[in-house]
Parts: C-alpha cells; sequence; structure tokens
C-alpha cells in the first residue's frame, strides 16, 4: 500500500520506510481509540500486552507544541515567531510533506485513520525510533523513554545479537542516578527541528544554520550561477558543510570572490536578527529561556562564527574556507547535492 502511495510522492521516496511506519502506528491508534485493539493480529499474547501499554502510553502524546504541528495549524503565525530564521520555511516544508503522504494513502486506498493520527503516528517515528541498519524506524517499548543530553550521557542502545536491543553503560552510572542516551550529534535548530525541544545553549558543542534559496535568491544569483542558486546551504559552526563546499567552489567557478559571497549572505541575516525586538536582549545576555529564541542565537552565533572567521587568516574556519577554493594548495571535492527548495 505505502509503496504504491510512493509513487504520488516521488520527492519524498527517501521516506517510505517512515511512512509505512507511521501508517502501522496510526492504524493502531485508530483501533485503540475505537476501542478494537484486541481484534489487532497479533498472536503472542505476551508481545499483545507490551505493544498494547506501550500505546497506551502514547496515546498521550498530542504533539501539541511540535514544530510540525505548529506550522500546520498556523504557518503564517509561526513563521513570524521564528522570523528571521529560515526554519519555519523548512519546517513548513517537512510538515506540508506528510499531508501529501496522507492525500496519496487516502486517495488510493481505504484507510481507517485520520490526518490527525497519521501526523501523530509520523511524529512518534521521528521522536521514537531508533536507527538500525541505516534505517531509523526501529520502535522498542521502553528505550525510547531515556531523555537526551550530551553532556550527562551515560549509556547508549545496542543491537544485543539476537534481533532484540540493550541499554549499554557507557561509564559508572550511580545508584539511583537518571540514565541519559545522546540522539546524535544535533545542533539546538535540529533537535528543535525533529524532537521538538531545545537544550540550554551552553550544553551544546556546535551550532548550525540553514539557508533557504527563496529567502535570498536575488543574493544567491549575483554570486552562483543559476544552477547552483536554487540549492540549499547549511552552515555548521565546526565544520564545513558539504552544501557550504558546493557553494564556495560554485562561486570560485565564476571568477568571483567567496569572502565577498560569504559576508554578503550571511550579514544579510546578521542585520535581520539585530533588527528583531526579541532577540536585542537574548543577543546581549547570551542567554534565551524558550526553544525559539534558543534556536535563533544559536543560528545568530553560527552567523557570526563564520563572519568573524573571515577576518581572520590564522582562524580554524578561515583555513578550511581557504583551501575550500584551493588559495592553500587543497582543492576538496563536493558531493552532488540535492535540489529541494
Amino acid at each position: 500500500m505505502v509503496a504504491e502511495a510512493a509513487h504520488q510522492v516521488s520527492f519524498d521516496s527517501d521516506n517510505i520506510d517512515l511512512a509505512l511506519q507511521a501508517t502501522f502506528l496510526a492504524s493502531w491508534i485508530t483501533a485503540i481509540e475505537d476501542s478494537r485493539f484486541g481484534k489487532v493480529a497479533i498472536h503472542d499474547l505476551a508481545k499483545q500486552k507490551v505493544w498494547g501499554a506501550f500505546l497506551q502510553v502514547l496515546l498521550c502524546e498530542t504533539f501539541a507544541q511540535h514544530p510540525y504541528r505548529l506550522a500546520a495549524q498556523d504557518p503564517t503565525a509561526f513563521k513570524s515567531l521564528l522570523s528571521p530564521s529560515c526554519e519555519a520555511d523548512l519546517i513548513e516544508y517537512l510538515s506540508w510533506t506528510i499531508m501529501q503522504w496522507y492525500d496519496a494513502l487516502s486517495s488510493t486506498f481505504s484507510i481507517d485513520f485520520s490526518v490527525e493520527q497519521f501526523l501523530r503516528g509520523w511524529l512518534m517515528v521521528i521522536t521514537r525510533a531508533f536507527d538500525l541498519e541505516g534505517t531509523r524506524t526501529t520502535l522498542v517499548p521502553g528505550l525510547d523513554s531515556f531523555n537526551h543530553d550530551p553532556n550527562r550521557a551515560s549509556a547508549r542502545p545496542a543491537p544485543d545479537g539476537m534481533g532484540g536491543m540493550l541499554v549499554a553503560a557507557t561509564r559508572d552510572i550511580e545508584a539511583g542516578e537518571e540514565v541519559f542516551f545522546t540522539y546524535s550529534q544535533l545542533s539546538i535548530s535540529e533537535l528543535y527541528r525533529t524532537y521538538g525541544f531545545t537544550l540550554p545553549l551552553e550544553a551544546m558543542r556546535h551550532q548550525t544554520f540553514t539557508v533557504l534559496p527563496s529567502r535570498v535568491r536575488f543574493l544567491l544569483l549575483k554570486h552562483l550561477p543559476p544552477s547552483h542558486a536554487g540549492l540549499l546551504i547549511e552552515f555548521h559552526s565546526a565544520v564545513l558543510h558539504p552544501t557550504v563546499v558546493a557553494a564556495l567552489k560554485a562561486c570560485a567557478s565564476q571568477g568571483k570572490s567567496y569572502t565577498k559571497f560569504l559576508r554578503e549572505l550571511l550579514r544579510f541575516f546578521s542585520e535581520a536578527y539585530d533588527r528583531d525586538p526579541r532577540m536585542k536582549e537574548a543577543i546581549v545576555t547570551k542567554t534565551a529561556s524558550t526553544d525559539v529564541l534558543r534556536v535563533k542565537l544559536s543560528e545568530y552565533r553560527c552567523i557570526q562564527r563564520y563572519l568573524k572567521s573571515l577576518d581572520d587568516e590564522t582562524n580554524d574556519l578561515n583555513n578550511m574556507l581557504q583551501r575550500v577554493v584551493g588559495e592553500k594548495g587543497q582543492n576538496l571535492q563536493s558531493p552532488g547535492l540535492q535540489d529541494v527548495f
């Protein structure tokens, strides 16, 4: 069923496994809400009890404040809240793809769940599933309840070699101590976009900032060939993302200055943040108390990191930028990119 629907959502075919799992969960949510769970075909009574209890827990998950839901409910208000960050546009697009999957399924097959239940199923997968063998759709009741803290992580989930999962300690754990996982090395923007929460900035090791071409197409066309002016660019405070490498090489291929390109691009957003009245106090105090402010302040810090590196020839990031365009010998190869916006 999902494979057939994927033909109508070809632009998001990489998420077919996620859509399959979301369909599975949405059907079970419907069965529980309609008191039909006992009729679901799980012949092992013990497994039925485990999954029944698991789904009862999941029923409490409404994801009322998840950004996907906020973007779907009122995209204008959501964009205003996150402006000038591009995250609102990106999250709205991701939310829209979920709606496209539901439309493809409902127009092709008779399904017993609503778009609301499908959205909840999708969010359950992206916030609770584990990555096994390159596919992040494995649900393990119980293991998905561990909280994320990269600085206090004391264990990690791991395959047990027999088709199951176990919790492996990564350090000594005191009696009564809460056990944390590290979901992955995500920035604040990535945490918010995926899980719907953030951590204090001081707990994060790096920041990211994503540029959607639709926001600055005039500027991209000034410095890049048309074939690159429609591609997303993602800045990372610690490494050069492949999208940055591709943009810099494209700029250099035009015989133009990559430093001028980066300064104009980053100053455009930096000045927009400086004008944002909600950001003034956060920039001065270097603290943020809400998820949205943390996203915006972390992006602002990433932008400033790049701007400062352009004026410091000894900066490690500046050295990486110069190597990309061959100014210090090494000419890095940029991978192919998917033009999604």
